[in-house]
C-alpha cells in the first residue's frame, strides 16, 4: 500500500487503512482545498481548530461517490478527504470544494453535543456552497453530482 506523504505524525485509523496512491496534481489539490477553507473561513465560516486536510487519491470509493471525506473526533484538526484517482481537472477542483465543506462540517458539529451530520447537504451545506459558488462560478459546487461531473 502506498500512503500520501502527510507532515503530521499519525492519521487517523480509517484514512490509514484506505488503498491510496500519490497522484501528479496533488499539490495544485492541496492549494485548491487551502484557497477554499481559507475563503470559508474569511466569510465566517470559522472552526475552532486550524483545519489542514489530506488528500489522498484512491482506486475506488463506496457507492456510486466520486470522493469522501473522513473526521475523527480524536484528531479535529485531521479530516482526510479521499478522491476517486483520475478525475479530470475541472471536475477534481469541484469534487474537492464539495469535500471541504464536508471538513468544515465535521469539525463543527464535533464541537457541538449532540449533532449530527445528517445527510450532510441540508441549509449549512447550501450556505457554505453558495459562498464558494460566488467565488468560483453559479453551481460549481453542488450537493450531488450530475452530469457535468466527468467520471475516470
Amino acid at each position: 500500500m502506498t500512503v500520501v506523504a502527510s507532515k503530521r505524525k499519525r492519521r487517523p485509523r480509517h484514512a490509514r487503512d484506505q488503498p491510496v496512491k500519490v497522484a501528479t496534481s496533488d499539490k495544485a489539490a492541496a492549494s485548491f482545498v487551502r484557497k477554499c477553507l481559507d475563503h470559508l473561513v474569511q466569510e465566517g465560516f470559522a472552526v475552532d481548530v486550524e483545519l489542514t486536510p489530506d488528500i489522498v487519491f484512491v482506486d475506488k470509493v463506496p457507492q456510486d461517490a466520486l470522493a469522501l471525506t473522513m473526521w475523527s473526533e480524536d484528531f479535529p484538526e485531521i479530516s482526510t478527504i479521499c478522491v476517486l484517482e483520475g478525475l479530470p481537472d475541472e471536475t477534481l477542483r469541484r469534487v474537492l470544494a464539495h469535500e471541504v465543506i464536508h471538513c468544515v462540517q465535521y469539525v463543527q458539529v464535533g464541537t457541538r453535543k449532540g449533532g449530527g451530520l445528517g445527510s450532510g447537504h441540508g441549509r449549512d451545506f447550501e450556505e457554505m456552497a453558495a459562498c464558494l459558488n460566488d467565488e468560483l462560478g453559479d453551481d460549481f459546487v453542488t450537493a450531488t453530482y450530475d452530469d457535468s461531473y466527468v467520471r475516470p
